[in-house]
């Protein structure tokens, strides 16, 4: 006995992809005016959109359809769209990826962990590992704010993107460099 009939999942490949692609539904293009229909973020919402909305449309034109989203995430894989990138072939991490205290960092603070990184690296008799105090002292340098606040806000990022030495508490930084491209 089967219980795969009982499910109701889709086995389509492209509706294992969340990553973020707008789409518009093929049918509501067809009969809605183009500022009527919706623009759904990824393959799932979209399928799970047609099998909700047009089940008697999706009957007649199932394969057809199909084909179409299969060809047209065959080509979001291969990053023929400019503007979204499939998240398989991303493996780095990059500055806008980069966060402070759970956001985004403003350009005047990238700005400022760019100084510091290029700051760091300078530092040859201690490079790559930095103790926190060196840290502490290497960020007042290069941001010029005596605020302790703000120098703790850009410690917490440097060791949140380093590597931890836990027998003689030191932070490798490569890594925060690297992302910085410093």
């Amino acid at each position: 006995m089967s219980y795969d009939d009982s499910l109701d999942k889709d086995r389509l490949y492209f509706t294992q992809c969340n990553d973020t692609i707008l789409l518009k539904c093929p049918e509501c293009t067809s009969v809605k005016n183009l500022r009527q229909c919706k623009i759904f973020r990824n393959f799932p919402a979209l399928w799970w959109h047609l099998k909700q909305e047009h089940t008697d449309i999706l009957e007649i034109r199932m394969n057809e359809i199909n084909q179409i989203l299969h060809n047209v995430f065959k080509a979001f894989q291969l990053n023929m769209f400019p503007k979204w990138e499939y998240s398989k072939f991303i493996q780095h991490t990059t500055s806008s990826s980069f966060l402070i205290d759970g956001r985004p960092p403003r350009i005047d603070m990238l700005e400022n962990l760019k100084k510091i990184a290029k700051l760091l690296k300078t530092q040859s008799e201690f490079f790559p590992k930095f103790k926190p105090k060196i840290l502490l002292i290497l960020i007042e340098k290069a941001i010029e704010s005596k605020d302790p606040r703000t120098k703790k806000k850009y410690l917490n990022c440097i060791i949140k993107y380093s590597d931890k030495d836990q027998l003689h508490v030191l932070y490798d930084v490569t890594q925060f460099c690297k992302v910085l491209g410093a």
